[in-house]
Order: structure tokens, then sequence, then C-alpha cells
């Protein structure tokens, strides 16, 4: 051994370790940058260790100093990195939720206003074959058809242009078969599309029906109505009064009739009442409308529950004999416009 390695050895240093040392401070120097890779700085820790014994004790502590400030550095930037790709997929699952939402308040907007004017083609009284632009602008303007005026079915409580808002939505996809009683609005990815199943209106309801097997219920006060063949009486366990109800096998669809002597109570007051219950039981978009049924000037009134995707529809009119009649059906959203249909054609207060 030379005098100046045994020196060195009496103070504490081993110039063998130099290298470890100067391994230490590049290790963390060079972790500054790439902060996320914390192996770096593990290895510049230890290194800077091993390196404290050494001629070049400076190197190592300076990498001990950087190597543990760049850890810290680099677990804060993993935690924002995984922060903020949950909350980027949060948000985009959020985005996608809120467009659902928008396509069933468009849906639901779509069928009142197809209920309200006949228009089962969405001609607007135009002969259009109309763009998603212009069936959202309808729906959320006001629009004059003959002598009466539509329109301001889409609020601004969603959005202002009810637009997808998601990243992967490009447009939405809209298929209206009143025929089949479809509505169907969807996200989509490949931007606007309108499909439109004509409907002939100059087809009166004996010859549509033809094809479809249907049977005709009801008792006298209470009104008859042509039904699906295939339903069956149905009994609400909720409702003590006598009532008429049948429903498809699946209890989806149901169609009520009621009849009561009403004293000084109005059809309007009935039509109050139903919409009041309807806000209560969560129904959205609610809306009414004064229409005619069996030749009777009703009060109509129609609204949507989200969380069962069931469109609700009642009439109430009062006869001059007193009795207030109660109409309703309650269907899926693919179902309701053919239901409804059947009704308005075919319910009469004579068998």
């Amino acid at each position: 051994m030379t005098d100046n390695y045994v020196q060195e050895q009496k103070q504490g240093f081993d110039r063998t370790k130099n290298s470890k040392a100067v391994t230490s401070f590049v290790l963390s120097v060079v972790s500054i940058v790439l902060c996320p890779l914390l192996v770096l700085q593990i290895l510049g820790f230890i290194f800077g260790i091993k390196g404290l014994k050494s001629e070049k004790k400076g190197f190592a502590i300076s990498g001990i100093v950087i190597s543990c400030i760049s850890f810290i550095l680099g677990v804060i930037m993993l935690i924002s990195i995984i922060a903020f790709s949950m909350f980027a997929g949060i948000y985009e699952n959020t985005q996608i939720r809120a467009d659902e939402t928008k396509a069933i308040e468009i849906s639901n907007a779509i069928v009142t206003y197809i209920n309200e004017s006949k228009d089962y083609n969405l001609t607007f009284g135009e002969n259009l074959e109309p763009t998603v632009e212009e069936i959202l602008e309808r729906l959320e303007g006001k629009f004059i058809v003959g002598d009466k005026t539509y329109g301001g079915y889409l609020t601004m409580e969603i959005d202002s242009d009810f637009r997808p808002s998601a990243k992967k939505h490009t447009g939405w996809e809209i298929i209206v078969n009143s025929r089949e009683g479809i509505v169907e609005v969807t996200p989509s990815t490949d931007g606007d599309r309108v499909l439109i199943e004509k409907y002939n209106d100059t087809l009166d309801f004996d010859t549509a029906s033809e094809n479809v097997n249907v049977k005709r219920v009801g008792e006298k006060n209470y009104g008859f109505v042509d039904i699906p063949s295939d339903w069956v009486k149905f009994n609400d366990v909720n409702v003590e009064e006598e009532i008429i109800q049948y429903s498809d096998l699946s209890s989806k669809s149901i169609i009520t009739l009621n009849a009561w002597k009403a004293g000084d109570e109005n059809a309007k007051d009935v039509a109050s009442s139903i919409w009041a219950r309807m806000e209560d039981e969560g129904a959205i978009g609610i809306e009414g409308a004064f229409v005619e049924l069996a030749e009777h000037s009703s009060y109509q009134v129609y609204g949507l529950y989200p969380e069962d995707e069931i469109i609700l529809v009642a009439w109430a009119f009062k006869t001059d004999d007193g009795y207030m009649h109660y109409v309703s059906i309650e269907s899926t959203m693919d179902d309701v416009f053919e239901l409804v249909n059947m009704i308005e054609e075919s319910f009469s207060l004579e068998e």
C-alpha cells in the first residue's frame, strides 16, 4: 500500500468508492428530468450512501439530497397523472350519461310533438325531410303548422344546443316509425343520421288493423276500446275503486278506463290532479293539450317516467250526464305511439 492510501484510510476515505459517489450524483440529476421513473432516484440514493466514504463525498451527499427531492417530486407527479387519468375517465363517463339523458329528452319531445300534431313523418308542415339540426331547432323553438303553434318541447335545462357532450359522440341517430310506434334517439359516433319510415296518414284505422288481432273491451259508462287480442285483465293492487284495466303479458303496457259521477268537478281539475300526481311520482317532460277523444273535447296530459322508460298518456273529459271519463295508456317509447293511435281511433262511449 502507498502512504497516500494509508493516509486516506486513516481519514475514513475509500477512493474505490469514488465512482459510486459520482454515479449517485449523475443518476440524481437525470432523475430530475425523468421524475416518474422512481427507480433512478432509488439507485441514486443507494449509490450515494455507498459513496459517502469516498474522496468525492460531496457528490454523494448531493446525489442523496437531489435523489430524495426528485423522488418526492416523482411521487407527486405520478399521483397527479393517475388522478388526472381517473378524472378524465369519470368526466367522459359523466358526459356519456348526459348524452343518454339528452337522447331520452329528445325522444320524449318528438313523441310529444307527434302526439299533438299527428305529423307522423316529421314534415313540420313544410314537406321536409328534416336533418337532425332542423328537428332540434323546431323542437326547441316555436313554429306554426296550419293555424296551430307548436314547439318549446326541449328546455334549456340540459344544454343550450342539445348536441352530444361526450368526445366520442359526433351526432345523433334519430329513427321514427310511427306505424310501429318506434322513436329511437341514440348518440352516434358517425355523425348525424335521420331515418323516418313514412306513415300513410290517409289509411283509416280499420284498414290498418286488418293485420293486427284486436278485441274490443269495456263497459257502459266506462267506454269501449280496441286492444291487442293477447292482452289480459290487469288489477292494480294500489287502486281500490272499480276501474277497467288490461295489460300486455309483460305488464309493461297498461290501459285504464274509469268513470264516475263528477258533481262540480270539471275535466281541467282532473287534468291538473293527474299532472300533480305525475310530478310527485317522478315523471319528467310533462305536457298538456286540449284534444278530441270520441268526439268529446278532452284534456290530455302526458309525460315520461325516466327510471322505467315508460310514457303515460291520459285523457279526461266530462259528458252532459255529469260523468267524468278517464282513459290512460302507459307503455314503452317503442309501443306508445301505436297504442295512442289505437285509443284515439277506436275509443267510444258506445260499444
